[in-house]
């Protein structure tokens, strides 16, 4: 009797449990359907797209020099002050330079004496014709003159370095005329200033009045900022959206528009991204030799489907939607672009037209590829 009573016991137990599983997959089921009946879906929509992309740069300057003096010199006047633009010639400051009045002198001293030289050598030559002057004599001249030339040749020479280290473009004949009247003292002081080798901005803060510059030391920072080159780090992968469509810098209400330089991207041995070089034009001097600034690319326009961001459906690095037909709910892996205003661009797996879930597309995900717990008697 006991072990009867056991038995239908056991068998009331496992009839209630089988019961009481079947009515848990009756009730998954049913609310399955009920709400299978409630999927929103939404038509997927053809459009064009334009992929995005970000980096940042490195700002360079077209042009940039430091300006140095071979020479000793005084500060005795300054006309430019840091950030603000000048034009090449522009004279940045004005000093006195002992070495300076020294080439001077030299190459006016050489001068007179080549001026008596040639003027011995006339009359030698003169003298020749009356037979009052020996051959040797003329010869003498002669090789005075061709000294007395080749002398004033190399002082004009180390003078011409000068001014071009001064940004001086002043000829020679202008030169010669100064000192055919004026003194070696007035002449330097006129051409003892420096000049903007090209138009620019000074970026130091320049020597003050009256305190002595040595030799090679520092005097102007000067950058000509008008263009500037943009140098951007990009991840090779990346590489080829960079290479086509449109490349620019947004600067709060400011937008500069950059164009790639040919040639072959470079690489960085460090860190194994690919360098692209642009230049902009840079009118108001916002960019600045240095700085590290926010790149923004926008590759060609190209055909996509547009579907909601609600639609799309991530599960292990792959991205999903799922296609409704009639009550029918299938998923598909799509590829699919950066979100724009909630919509999402879709580059591969759907064709327009197509109904797509709308929300709640976990669910269905999960169920369709089997992922719902298995429920064991």
């Amino acid at each position: 009797m006991y072990e009867q009573h056991t038995r239908q016991l056991m068998h009331k137990r496992q009839t209630l449990s089988r019961l009481f599983c079947f009515s848990c997959f009756l009730c998954l089921l049913l609310c399955g359907l009920a709400q299978a009946a409630t999927y929103p879906v939404v038509s997927a929509e053809s459009g064009q797209w334009q992929q995005e992309a970000v980096a940042f740069g490195l700002v360079t300057a077209r042009a940039k020099s430091m300006l140095t003096l071979p020479f000793a010199v005084k500060i005795t006047e300054v006309r430019v002050e840091p950030g603000l633009p000048v034009a090449t010639g522009t004279v940045l400051l004005r000093f006195q330079a002992p070495d300076l009045l020294k080439i001077i002198s030299d190459y006016a001293g050489r001068m007179q004496l080549l001026a008596v030289a040639e003027k011995e050598q006339a009359i030698a030559h003169s003298g020749a014709k009356e037979h009052t002057l020996t051959r040797r004599e003329v010869v003498s001249t002669e090789e005075t003159v061709t000294r007395y030339r080749a002398e004033l040749e190399q002082s004009w020479d180390t003078l011409q370095t000068d001014l071009d280290l001064l940004n001086n473009d002043r000829k020679r004949e202008d030169i010669n005329a100064l000192l055919t009247k004026n003194t070696p003292r007035d002449v330097a002081d006129m051409l003892g200033e420096l000049r903007a080798p090209f138009s620019g901005i000074v970026e130091n803060r320049p020597p003050q009045v009256g305190i002595w510059m040595q030799p090679d030391s520092p005097l102007l920072e000067f950058e000509d900022l008008r263009q500037v080159y943009v140098n951007v780090s990009v991840p090779e992968k990346e590489l080829n959206n960079w290479l086509h469509g449109e490349t620019f810098i947004k600067q709060k209400h400011n937008i500069f528009s950059l164009k790639r330089l040919t040639g072959q991207p470079g690489i960085d041995i460090h860190s194994g991204m690919r360098q692209l070089l642009f230049k902009t034009d840079n009118p108001e001097i916002l960019l600045r030799d240095g700085q590290w600034i926010r790149v923004m690319h926008r590759s060609p326009a190209r055909p996509v489907i547009w579907i909601p961001e609600t639609a799309v459906v991530s599960r292990n690095n792959k991205t999903w939607c799922i296609i409704a037909e009639g009550q029918k709910y299938t998923p598909q892996q799509i590829e699919v672009g950066n979100v724009i205003k909630g919509k999402v661009p879709v580059l591969s797996g759907l064709e327009a037209g197509q109904q797509i879930v709308r929300e709640n597309g976990y669910e269905l995900l999960y169920r369709d590829l089997k992922e719902l717990i298995q429920f064991v008697d």
